[in-house]
């Protein structure tokens, strides 16, 4: 996958770095990133380290900066949940995990997508 983002890093125009990291400890200095995005790792984080990543996120933000995270959600459509119902009902949606963003002092509002089989967590670090 690194390999893969290398290639495509390859053709952009703007300044990206993909690491290879725990995300909960990065070696990313603090207050350097403008923004922060993250795709289907939620649900595997125990509480403990979704609170870690948290406090990382808000450790490496600039004031100001923005994250977006998102995670395949349980549905609220029954059609939609004979999909996915049994691989999302432990995680349930980012709801479940908002007041551990707020908690540790970012900004966070949930958007569901795609009929609430997914949902995200958009925010950022207060300037």
């Amino acid at each position: 996958m690194i390999a893969r983002q290398a290639l495509r890093r390859a053709r952009a125009t703007a300044d990206i770095a993909s690491l290879c990291e725990n995300a909960t400890t990065t070696s990313i200095p603090d207050s350097s990133m403008d923004y922060i995005v993250s795709a289907f790792g939620l649900k595997t984080l125990s509480r403990q380290a979704m609170t870690e990543l948290a406090r990382e996120i808000r450790r490496i933000l600039k004031p100001g900066g923005r994250f977006s995270l998102i995670e395949i959600s349980f549905p609220t459509d029954w059609l939609f949940y004979r999909m996915l119902g049994a691989y999302t009902t432990a995680f349930g949606s980012c709801d479940r995990i908002a007041p551990l963003f707020r908690d540790i002092g970012l900004e966070v509002s949930v958007k569901g997508h795609f009929y609430d089989c997914a949902t995200s967590l958009v925010g950022y670090k207060a300037g």
